[in-house]
């Protein structure tokens, strides 16, 4: 079963660059809704602002062809969101991933990556659904057993409510299936995130590094990592890490975090840690 799970999910991206590869070749007035999403995924999983910009419209097209397309009211939140949290924290960018993660709940979707979306998507929205996220990874998982997606992104959202060693146990699953997904960066910054909180900082630092080379566009992972280094008095190196940090995002703020992390305690031993870093309350 092991292998079966570790052979599926192998696949999976594999499959699903070819098809993104092969979209690229196709002329603009030729896409089709399912050809809009895939030249979106790439600019979406950068989880950034200037990738959820470029995906924004692709998907929106997507939904005016067929308005009954989960993956992209899927992908749709997930842009919001990281526009949300990563530019200016507008609440009609909360309230437009609010909105498309619900209609994936609406329209009774069986894909296990477009739950996985829609949960994190609510989970860490302003509703702070927690409960329906984690039900939604859960089923997401039953579904597609070898969605690293789902393992990664709930280890993610357990690792924000303090229960680091389920994180830690999800996060480190995802990574057996597949740990050359392009996705396997949410898992190491799960347990950068979950190892952090436990007072394993040699372990955090380790996993926010490997985040950093899978996706090192994204800012939050050498957040993390500037986190960890400044906790092991490795003030040189968390500063080099926290300038990355604005480098990637200039208007990068400790406190854009905050509602992250429900436990008190959690965020600002977290806080503390990157002002250590240099990073800007």
């Amino acid at each position: 079963d092991e292998i079966t799970l570790s052979v599926l999910a192998a696949i999976e991206p594999s499959l699903r660059m070819a098809e993104i590869d092969r979209v690229k070749r196709k002329r603009p007035e030729n896409l089709h809704a399912y050809d809009l999403v895939l030249r979106a995924l790439p600019f979406a999983m950068t989880r950034m602002p200037t990738g959820a910009e470029t995906a924004i419209p692709l998907l929106h097209q997507a939904i005016a062809l067929d308005a009954t397309y989960v993956m992209a009211h899927a992908a749709l939140a997930w842009c919001y969101h990281a526009l949300y949290y990563r530019a200016a924290r507008r609440p009609e960018h909360d309230a437009a991933a609010i909105h498309h993660a619900r209609a994936v709940l609406d329209l009774g979707s069986d894909d296990a990556t477009a739950l996985s979306l829609a949960a994190f998507a609510l989970a860490m929205s302003t509703d702070r659904d927690h409960e329906t996220g984690l039900s939604l990874f859960d089923r997401a998982i039953h579904l597609s057993p070898s969605s690293v997606l789902a393992w990664g992104y709930s280890a993610m959202l357990l690792a924000y409510a303090g229960r680091t060693e389920e994180a830690i146990r999800r996060a480190e699953r995802a990574l057996r299936l597949s740990p050359f997904d392009w996705h396997s960066f949410v898992a190491h910054q799960s347990l950068a995130v979950a190892c952090f909180l436990a007072g394993r900082f040699e372990e955090s630092a380790e996993a926010a590094r490997r985040a950093v080379q899978v996706n090192p566009g994204y800012s939050l992972a050498h957040a993390y990592l500037a986190a960890a280094l400044a906790r092991l008095g490795r003030t040189d190196q968390a500063g080099m890490a926290g300038k990355q940090v604005l480098a990637l995002e200039p208007q990068f703020t400790i406190r854009s975090l905050e509602g992250f992390f429900p436990d008190p305690n959690d965020w600002a031993s977290l806080a503390a840690a990157m002002r250590l870093a240099r990073l800007p309350d």
